[in-house]
């Protein structure tokens, strides 16, 4: 039998023929090969009355005999469709409407593996937003899963909810959730060359019930317009968060216009963060912070955002990282006690070397915070019309820091400048520290 890769192959578009009135009359295009036709199945598009049970029905039926349920064009009204291990369910792309009467998810399974959804979409009337909007699409311990190009459109809560899945979601489009996907504890599960818009509290949540190991890759997405709904400091409001889980990677995806970060990395070790295009950022763009060991963010474009990377919480056990060939440019103060307005910030174990920064109303980097500082590097970047070029903590408790071959142009202020937290103490620092700060080793920086 086909499996569900040549069942992705050979899925066609339905193109339904302009005639008056519904059901059975209504044209469709051709039923991939080896398919279950839904509407020989008793399945009726348009008809505007609930059909659970004929859905139901017909989605058993070819789970039972190893083949595909292809569901024509025009919408489909039902209550929640439990899919079975196997179960292949393919539409005539978004003209495939399951439309969901209730709040219950419109597709559901558990502990079922080999499971395949392709080219249809499910729909939601509801009106508002936030977990009482209910999910559309919940999958609990289901290998092999292989969602593509579904569209989950409207008002839900959450738009796909995956817990202890492995497989693919590709090409789905989600538009106006609360959130768009939801995974935790993932067993080996890959989020790619999705489009997600319109959010009101997040995009995609890779999350993890304790640390650990999680493995998931997040790559060629489409994230905009994600909203903060639900408020909270920076829960909510972004594209992607990570949330415990370990060894996640993040690569080429097209962030815009969120009311936090880009990628909020939250005791998440061994996160990659590589070749993301991030722009209008309410906050700070990319986040490696708490409790995680170890972080790559390399490579990323940031445009226009309250900070541009920070790498911090050594006071929770946040350390050891490389920020390295990121530019960044064009930040801003906030309107808030913390105005942010820094370019790079890092405090343990951490290495900032090629990148470029420019126009950050604060600081370009800055290094440390308080007695939080301990074996920064920052070398080789390029610092341009900043409020200070290099920033670094002097304060009691602050440990060692090395500012070396740095390039800075046009500084407001000082090229390099120390800090007792908010507080600019002692001269520029240029051409060198003073023994009073033993723990800095500054060197060989010049002023453009």
């Amino acid at each position: 039998m086909p499996d569900r890769r040549q069942f992705l192959r050979t899925v066609a578009v339905a193109v339904p023929a302009v005639a008056a009135g519904a059901g059975p009359a209504r044209a469709q295009g051709p039923v991939p090969a080896g398919a279950i036709d839904g509407a020989e199945a008793g399945i009726t598009p348009d008809l505007g009355t609930d059909q659970t049970a004929q859905l139901q029905g017909a989605i058993d039926t070819a789970a039972e005999r190893r083949r595909a349920l292809y569901l024509p064009a025009g919408e489909m009204i039902t209550g929640e469709l439990t899919l079975r291990s196997g179960s292949r369910i393919l539409g005539a792309g978004p003209a495939t409407r399951l439309r969901r009467a209730g709040t219950d998810p419109v597709l559901a399974a558990a502990a079922a593996p080999d499971i395949l959804v392709s080219d249809l979409a499910v729909v939601t009337d509801e009106t508002g937003q936030g977990a009482g909007a209910g999910t559309l699409a919940a999958f609990t311990r289901c290998g092999g899963l292989e969602l593509g190009a579904l569209h989950a459109l409207g008002r839900a809560g959450t738009a796909i909810a995956l817990f202890e899945c492995a497989g693919r979601v590709t090409g789905c489009v989600i538009d106006g959730a609360a959130i768009a996907i939801h995974s935790t504890d993932a067993t080996g599960l890959e989020i790619t060359a999705n489009t997600v818009e319109n959010c009101a509290d997040n995009g995609i949540l890779v999350w993890r019930s304790r640390p650990g190991e999680d493995g998931t890759i997040v790559t060629a997405n489409r994230i905009r317009r994600i909203g903060a709904a639900s408020a909270g400091s920076g829960e909510n409001g972004n594209a992607i968060n990570l949330f415990r889980a370990g060894g996640v990677i993040v690569a080429h995806n097209r962030i815009e216009d969120c009311a936090y970060s880009a990628v909020r990395a939250n005791s998440a070790s061994n996160a990659e963060i590589v070749n993301n295009s991030c722009t209008r950022l309410g906050e700070v763009a990319l986040y490696a912070e708490f409790a995680f060991e170890g972080a790559v963010i390399a490579g990323n474009i940031v445009d226009d955002a309250a900070s541009g990377i920070s790498i911090t919480n050594f006071n929770e056990g946040g350390r050891l990282a490389v920020c390295s060939g990121n530019l960044v440019r064009n930040l801003r103060f906030r309107d808030h006690f913390d105005r942010r307005g820094d370019g790079i910030g890092a405090e343990a174990d951490t290495l900032i070397t090629g990148n470029v920064v420019e126009n950050a109303p604060g600081a370009g980097i800055t290094l440390g915070w308080g007695a939080y500082l301990r074996n920064v590097l920052a070398t080789g970047n390029i610092v341009r019309k900043c409020g200070v070029g290099i920033g670094v903590s002097v304060a009691p408790g602050a440990g060692p820091a090395v500012i070396t071959g740095n390039l800075i142009a046009d500084p407001e202020g000082a090229a390099i400048q120390g800090f007792e937290r908010e507080k600019a103490v002692g001269g520029d620092l240029l051409a060198g520290a003073p023994d009073v700060w033993r723990h800095l080793t500054i060197s060989g920086n010049v002023l453009g």
